[in-house]
């Protein structure tokens, strides 16, 4: 999936508690998963709470000027599918700002995981963000205005730094 997003500051919450809104975005970004179940729609979502998604494909084709983030789930699967997602997209001359690997459950990421995408975190401009899996999104999607827990805040956070200077390079 690929949504353009405008990327928001979550790492403090906002107001009552919940999250900045959409009117808080400072910049745009294309969110491109690898595969499908990646976790590229919560990102987007969580980013700015409104997105169109697209298939992956879509991505290698938009205009450079918008930074790439290139999601996947952390599990040998996901790694093994966003090694060949990084492929096609070298091969057009495409570097992402940022591989997000989203949690794939509780424990840690398997090692042949963690492995390949260590490979291609020098495949990035800005390296690898790691978002943690967060048990209740597996029964209800994030709901506006809640505060995402802290780790998740400090990922979606990493993420902004990581897309930005993408903008000024």
């Amino acid at each position: 999936m690929t949504a353009v997003a405008p990327m928001v500051n979550w790492a403090q919450p906002g107001p009552n508690g919940g999250g900045p809104t959409p009117a808080a975005a400072r910049f745009h970004a294309i969110v491109a998963g690898c595969h499908g179940g990646a976790g590229t729609s919560t990102i987007a979502w969580l980013l700015n709470r409104t997105v169109a998604a697209h298939d992956a494909s879509t991505a290698l084709g938009r205009p450079g000027s918008l930074p790439l983030l290139v999601v996947a789930r952390g599990h040998i699967g996901g790694a093994i599918t966003a090694t060949s997602w990084m492929n096609r997209a070298a091969g057009i001359g495409v570097i992402p700002a940022v591989l997000i690997v989203v949690g794939d459950g509780v424990g840690p990421e398997p090692k042949p995981a963690t492995l390949r995408f260590r490979l291609l975190e020098a495949r990035t401009r800005h390296g690898i963000v790691r978002f943690p899996y967060v048990p209740r999104w597996r029964y209800e999607h994030p709901q506006p205005g809640e505060v995402l827990p802290k780790k998740a805040r400090e990922a979606l956070a990493a993420i902004e730094r990581s897309a930005a200077p993408a903008l000024r390079s």
